[in-house]
């Protein structure tokens, strides 16, 4: 089943979009999850970051429990400026697919109506350091926004990219030609 119907049908949690639009009540609420969880200790590091907010998952009670943040930057290896996205699921909630749907959420959200292109932004670069999702092989993972293999980072995790629809790469002038 796709993520997206997922989202629809489940009543125990809410996914915001709150890109560029979250309040000041908001970021303070962020912050505080950040250093209650222990995903980021320093407060000035959980401030800077809650700058960054793309969404947030909220439980039916209306408590936090996942986080997205990106930030736009260009990727060397692929001459191309991505969103690159960052995220945080409260541990009682992982395995659940959270995750997942805040990242659809998000997705789905920058790809209507072509917002990224305003951004130079043509997709989201993500590094998965789930250990789960480690061990799947496929090049593709097509149910999730066709996530692209695209190679390892320092670390020897997986980075994956989901390209925006009718994103256009910029082609840098080539030094061999």
């Amino acid at each position: 089943m796709a993520l997206s119907k997922l989202l629809k049908m489940d009543k125990n949690f809410s996914v915001e979009f709150i890109w560029q639009n979250a309040s000041e009540e908001l970021k303070k609420k962020v912050v505080a999850f950040w250093i209650n969880e222990g995903a980021i200790k320093q407060e000035e590091d959980a401030i800077s970051r809650s700058n960054e907010l793309l969404a947030v998952c909220k439980d039916q009670d209306g408590n936090i429990i996942g986080v997205s943040t990106g930030v736009k930057s260009i990727y060397p290896a692929l001459k191309n400026h991505f969103l690159v996205y960052r995220s945080y699921v409260t541990p009682d909630y992982r395995h659940q697919g959270i995750a997942g749907l805040i990242y659809q959420k998000v997705y789905d959200e920058l790809n209507k109506v072509e917002v990224f292109k305003g951004h130079g932004i043509i997709g989201i670069l993500s590094a998965f350091e789930n250990a789960h999702l480690n061990k799947d092989k496929r090049a593709v993972w097509k149910e999730h926004c066709n996530l692209t293999f695209i190679g390892f980072d320092h670390r020897g995790v997986q980075l994956r990219v989901s390209y925006f629809d009718d994103a256009e790469i910029n082609l840098p002038g080539l030094d061999n030609q």
